[in-house]
């Protein structure tokens, strides 16, 4: 398991930074007193075992953008770029 290479992705925040790997992501974003809130949590879309070509792209696409909601949920103060 020592050899074995974790994908991760992520996008930065205007207040913070997202990072999500292949079976759940992380949160942290910066409140205007200062103080850092942070979340986490297992990811429910996972397409990581779609091993066809033309799938494979599209569909972490989509997982990516489908853990926004939950972020969004679960940190109110995280302000995305769209």
């Amino acid at each position: 398991m020592a050899d074995e290479k974790v994908r991760l992705g992520g996008m930065a925040l205007q207040n913070g930074v997202l990072v999500h790997g292949p079976r759940a992501w992380a949160a942290a974003v910066r409140l205007e007193d200062g103080r850092l809130e942070v979340a986490a949590a297992e990811k429910r879309f996972r397409p990581a075992d779609v091993e066809q070509p033309f799938l494979r792209g599209p569909t972490r696409l989509f997982e990516a953008l489908a853990i926004l909601p939950d972020v969004r949920r679960r940190l109110p103060a995280a302000k995305l770029a769209f």
